[in-house]
């Protein structure tokens, strides 16, 4: 294999001799081919078999929240990691239906299965379904696991959910460096046969009302592209990428999400930039920081908590006191779920943070905290504001239904924060306000620059 072994997780042992024509990697969590550990354990194994791998993605048009916005971007990373899989003699199969279902009804000529790994709980279920198939039906079917898209593989970075950042940044500090050499994608010794025609439409009854974004283009090509920009232009200052005024962010979350890019890569080309002395020591901690610590920290957070997308379960005993205590504080003013979707409020950088989600799929992370402590503060219980702001990520950003995002959600919640000062509405959960936003940044840039995004692509 030419993964760690450490990101291995075996399924099922199976038997080397189970015969069977070729290897198969379900692609799902990891849309890539560069970097991509799940490949490079199918193609070793190919490869010391004498076999070809078969790439399968399954497209599943029931996929939670998903809609055209999303499976436009996602298509279009497919199909660039299509062409790359033609290029390498890897096959490639693109089917449609219940991704566990499909994939189990695939394997009656298989030698070996492959999967990465997937941290939400639908994905995890998926996996589980499928084991117990393979388990049922194919006992001699060697079939692992490979943990492709952190830097750290989640099993081993922190054992429980961690209580904060703190708790978990020494374990990834220690651990990281050691994980960033593997995952090449090796040549393969026996190439697939031509690929069939593929069917690249947008699955029907998909909710058209989300438009593909005008800003991000999907595929590894066009992370690239940004994030070289982003480094030429922007990363010298990411200590100030706190300022929404300022255009200092990567962008990356988009990518990182449909794992069209490895976090790995990215590690290792802001770390050569650091190297080669073009990326101040500030820089450079500020951006592992987020790829790495806090990144790290959302997937540990819906990987170890059950109930991690749930009002109930989300955030931690002294959060749920506070909210308890102010359930009943009058707020300042109510809007209904579709005056805040559509921005119809009285708070300009509200208004500005929406549109920028609505029109792009993205939101600055400054602004990502205040409209959602808005929410809040306007609508008329905890319970109410937090559906509220899962809804509307997960309908709205192209990273909607990621671990960032619920992570994100519960922070304004309490989760991985620590008691503020007793406030009305809020108790001890962390403010923001308007005010602040102008003290600290240049919001007459910001919402300028939100006003100039296109409404649709050209």
């Amino acid at each position: 294999m030419t993964a760690d072994p450490r990101r291995v997780v075996v399924r099922q042992e199976g038997r080397p001799d189970a015969g069977g024509t070729h290897v198969i990697y379900w692609m799902q969590q990891s849309q890539r081919v560069h970097r991509n550990h799940a490949l490079a354990t199918a193609v070793g194994i190919a490869n010391d078999a004498g076999l070809p791998v078969t790439v399968v993605f399954v497209v599943d048009p029931s996929y939670p929240g998903a809609n055209l916005r999303s499976f436009a971007f996602m298509f279009e990373g497919l199909r660039e990691t299509a062409a790359e899989l033609d290029r390498r003699g890897i096959g490639f199969v693109l089917r449609r239906g219940d991704p566990a279902t499909v994939v189990g009804g695939m394997l009656g000529d298989a030698c070996a299965l492959v999967c990465d790994t997937g941290y939400l709980s639908h994905q995890r279920t998926w996996r589980t379904r499928l084991a117990d198939a393979v388990r049922a039906h194919h006992p001699s079917l060697r079939f692992l696991e490979v943990d492709s898209d952190v830097v750290v593989p989640v099993r081993l970075a922190y054992p429980k959910a961690a209580y904060a950042a703190y708790a978990i940044r020494p374990a990834l500090m220690r651990q990281y460096g050691s994980f960033l050499s593997d995952g090449v994608i090796p040549e393969v010794r026996i190439r697939a046969a031509a690929a069939g025609p593929r069917d690249w439409t947008i699955p029907a009854g998909v909710d058209a009302s989300v438009p593909e974004s005008p800003v991000f283009q999907g595929g590894r090509t066009e992370a690239l592209r940004r994030f070289e920009r982003f480094l030429e232009t922007a990363a010298d200052r990411y200590p100030d990428a706190s300022d929404p005024g300022g255009e200092l962010t990567s962008g990356m979350s988009p990518y990182l999400h449909f794992g069209q890019i490895a976090a790995v890569e990215l590690l290792d080309r802001i770390t050569a930039a650091h190297a080669a002395g073009t990326l101040r020591d500030a820089a450079f901690d500020d951006y592992l920081e987020q790829l790495l610590v806090r990144r790290e920290l959302a997937v540990n957070f819906v990987w170890h908590t059950a109930g991690y997308d749930k009002f109930e379960t989300m955030t931690e005993p002294w959060a749920y006191r506070t909210m308890t205590e102010h359930a009943d504080d009058p707020r300042p003013v109510l809007y209904s779920f579709a005056d805040l979707e559509a921005g119809n409020t009285a708070d300009p950088y509200y208004n500005a943070a929406m549109a920028e989600m609505r029109k792009s799929g993205f939101m600055h992370t400054t602004m990502r905290m205040y409209w959602a402590k808005k929410i809040i503060e306007w609508t008329p219980s905890f319970r109410t504001a937090y559906e509220t702001i899962v809804a509307l990520d997960d309908r709205w950003f192209l990273d909607g239904r990621d671990a960032n995002g619920y992570a994100g959600a519960a922070w304004c919640f309490g989760k991985h924060d620590r008691p503020w000062g007793e406030r009305p509405v809020f108790g001890t959960l962390r403010y923001m306000n308007d005010r602040g936003l102008e003290r600290k940044y240049d919001m007459r840039s910001y919402v300028a620059r939100v006003a100039s995004i296109p409404d649709k692509r050209p």
